[in-house]
């Protein structure tokens, strides 16, 4: 089934094939010479896709720099987690970090020093008055050139604020309405 012009929708993954760049998903269809592959799982916490190993190690799949960056596969990024308020403009500064690093644009520090931001910073609180400063921010700073602060760049300035803050209470909505079946995929894409 498609839902825009060039994407198919695929069934779960089965398991990655390394050698041929490609997937082999669970109704045996295999799919080859990818140049990535973006892993879209929602708004919730799920990641069929990593190593047991991994999960038991980091349960709570926390182990990104910036809540972005892998720090044990530098080709993983994370965009879109629930860590902080302002969804939207957290999911821009993290898609631009991941464009700007992937794209050769800037580099991530070295692994002492994600490690380092990890320890120090992964327990830390995000609220709604330090996630431009802790969150934000550094993500941009690793975005291409001159990319502007989505918390800043809005035309609509009476309420942004509190609209960003509460994003995710709608975007929580409309995927247990999705889950439940009130809406359908048609229906959100209408």
């Amino acid at each position: 089934m498609s839902y825009a012009k060039g994407v198919i929708s695929k069934p779960e993954i089965e398991k990655f094939l390394p050698e041929e760049n490609g997937v082999l998903f669970k109704d045996g269809t295999i799919e080859k010479d990818f140049d990535s592959i973006v892993i879209c799982t929602g708004y919730h916490y799920c990641y069929p896709f990593f190593e047991k190993e991994y999960v038991d190690k980091h349960p709570n799949y926390n182990h990104f720099y910036l809540y972005t960056f892998s720090l044990e596969e530098p080709t993983v990024g994370l965009v879109g987690n629930k860590l902080a308020p302002f969804f939207f403009p957290r999911v821009e500064a993290q898609a631009a970090a991941v464009a700007g690093v992937f794209a050769g644009f800037k580099q991530l520090p070295n692994a002492k020093e994600t490690q380092k931001w990890y320890d120090e910073k992964i327990d830390q609180i995000l609220t709604l008055y330090d996630t431009n400063e802790k969150f934000i921010e550094p993500l941009l700073a690793l975005g291409p050139k001159d990319r502007p602060n989505p918390l800043f760049s809005v035309k609509r300035r009476d309420d942004y604020v509190s609209d960003f803050a509460q994003s995710w209470r709608t975007i929580e909505e409309v995927y247990f309405k999705l889950r439940d079946g009130v809406y359908t995929v048609d229906t959100v894409l209408e």
